[in-house]
């Protein structure tokens, strides 16, 4: 019966390594293990951070994410109320606070922090949005309604807004409106989707322009490099090792139009693509943000390639044989 005993050692070597860390080492870490959904490292991390004597907003919200997740609700009230009492400014540890109270049916404590919350910051969607929540269910519907409103106004694109007007106007018995508020919401939500999917599209297409970019290197550019530098020895042993080089590199004009064209295609693309929206659900508009990022890189990365490849075969034998 030794597996306990050794786990437990484990967790506690893993928590003395974390610890010797610096503080931005260990704050990088932990937040990384937490977008890569690595709860329990990150977990781990969050508390190493605070048994350090570091303070930092963003660590200790996060830790209570974490603990309202696992339903440890008590612990992370202690949490959100920490962050709030040592970053009075920290928007978020107010409002995810004020949303636990309401998910915990505590209304007047979610109402008291969430209008500190707005006063704080009046032009948050989510701050609105989740203040109409609270307000619709201490049945003050008017306010509620305004609130709403006024998330949609700082926001066309709340779906969750959209939704819960639907939900209010249903309540009210007013399915005429409603309706208008679901379909809308539709909308949007079929919107985000087609976003998505463009912007895979377009990542697809940026990995063929890296995939042609590539190949003129292998074709041509290594080939005219190593005659340049006058490694004919090595030359000959990797055209042996790959004798269809040969064959591609007589038509290496058209192997460098094809490259060209794909990264011209590419970039018209990219362009496009600069000013799609995202969905407004965080999870879904982190992904979208982390898509068109990489997006860029490759076809930056393809830039770099194929101007490589120009050089070495085009440029740089003009100036030799000069």
């Amino acid at each position: 019966m030794s597996g306990f005993g050794e786990k437990k050692k484990e967790n506690q070597g893993s928590s003395k390594k974390l610890q010797k860390l610096s503080e931005q080492d260990l704050k990088a870490k932990s937040i990384n293990n937490h977008i890569k959904g690595n709860l329990d490292e990150a977990e781990k991390g969050y508390a190493a951070f605070l048994k350090n004597g570091y303070s930092d907003a963003d660590i200790i919200s996060n830790y209570a994410l974490i603990c309202e997740e696992k339903e440890e609700n008590d612990k992370a009230i202690k949490l959100y109320k920490k962050c709030a009492k040592s970053f009075p400014n920290h928007i978020y540890s107010k409002i995810n606070l004020s949303f636990l109270y309401y998910k915990l049916n505590n209304l007047e404590k979610a109402e008291t922090i969430i209008e500190e919350a707005i006063k704080l910051k009046p032009n948050l969607p989510n701050g609105h949005c989740i203040r109409g929540l609270i307000l619709k269910s201490l049945n003050k519907y008017d306010e509620s309604k305004l609130s709403l409103e006024k998330a949609v106004e700082l926001d066309k694109n709340y779906i969750d807004a959209y939704i819960n007007l639907g939900l209010l106007n249903k309540d009210s018995n007013k399915y005429n409106e409603a309706e208008e508020y679901y379909l809308k919401a539709l909308e949007i939500n079929m919107k985000n989707n087609d976003s998505m999917h463009t912007l895979n599209n377009y990542q697809k297409i940026n990995f063929f322009s890296l995939f042609a970019s590539s190949g003129t290197i292998i074709c041509c550019a290594l080939p005219s490099l190593l005659v340049t530098v006058g490694a004919g020895a090595s030359l000959s042993s990797f055209l042996g090792a790959f004798p269809e080089i040969i064959w591609i590199s007589q038509y290496k004009e058209y192997v460098f139009l094809f490259a060209f064209i794909s990264i011209i295609f590419a970039g018209i693309v990219q362009w496009k693509a600069r000013d799609l929206p995202c969905p407004t659900n965080q999870q879904l508009a982190e992904q979208c943000k982390r898509s068109r990022k990489l997006s860029f890189y490759i076809y930056l990365f393809s830039v770099i390639l194929l101007s490589i490849g120009f050089t070495f075969t085009f440029i740089l034998p003009m100036f030799f044989e000069g």
